[in-house]
């Protein structure tokens, strides 16, 4: 991912930087915290020992913990960079896949795809490549102003040539 600048094209600067929403740890956090009441009740409704108390709880702990190490590794691989020439995409928790276009006005297009999404400034962007394929990125922080800083960046780019 561009995050730094010997990513960039010599002469390229950065427009805008984006990321993942933290609204794609969710899943991850309610798997732990079912665990964290699973764990909770047996502790509280059964007479076991201190150390079979113990055991339980760090069961949990690695539980929880193996269910959020995806969605972690996701929110903080992943970035979305406008930069005055192109859109950058790099997402994945394992295996991070980039996708690097130039710049288009017409090529990228972003909604937000709930009312919830709305109120936590989250959605989907929608990146069609001039080869006709698209790609849909999600939850995605700020869709709307990425897709303002593409338009920009592209309407410059059109001038300049």
């Amino acid at each position: 991912m561009p995050s730094s600048t010997h990513e960039l094209e010599v002469g390229e600067q950065v427009v805008l930087r984006g990321r993942l929403h933290p609204v794609v740890l969710a899943g991850g956090l309610g798997v732990g915290a079912f665990v964290a009441l699973v764990a909770t009740l047996l502790i509280r409704h059964n007479e076991l020992s201190t150390g079979t108390n113990l055991r339980i709880a760090l069961w949990g702990v690695a539980i929880a913990a193996i269910f959020l190490i995806r969605p972690v590794l996701r929110w903080r691989r992943s970035a979305v960079v406008v930069t005055d020439r192109r859109l950058v995409v790099s997402f994945g928790a394992i295996r991070l896949d980039t996708l690097a276009l130039p710049l288009a006005a017409d090529g990228v297009a972003a909604g937000v795809t709930s009312m919830l999404g709305r109120l936590l400034d989250y959605g989907t962007l929608a990146i069609a490549t001039g080869a006709g394929e698209a790609r849909t990125i999600w939850p995605v922080a700020r869709p709307t102003a990425i897709v303002e800083a593409v338009h920009t960046a592209a309407r410059r780019v059109k001038r300049r040539s």
